[in-house]
């Protein structure tokens, strides 16, 4: 299980491997134009709230985001 602050932290790590800076408006440039970013993202986040707790709070968002990655 990871915490939020190391799922941001991961994010951030993928954001810079992409484009080489970070920050809010790349971040955002980043996610709505790269598919490999957008995969990526989804695929943190989905696993994030398979893991977070309570599980019944984040079931429907997990699976939203399965739905995206198909």
């Amino acid at each position: 299980m990871i915490s939020f602050r190391q799922l941001t932290f991961l994010w951030y790590s993928d954001l810079y491997r992409y484009e080489g800076r970070g920050g809010g408006r790349i971040f955002i440039k980043t996610l709505l134009f790269t598919p490999g970013y957008r995969y990526t993202f989804l695929m943190r986040l989905k696993t994030y709230l398979k893991t977070a707790k309570p599980k019944i709070l984040f079931r429907i968002p997990s699976l939203i985001c399965g739905m995206f990655l198909r």
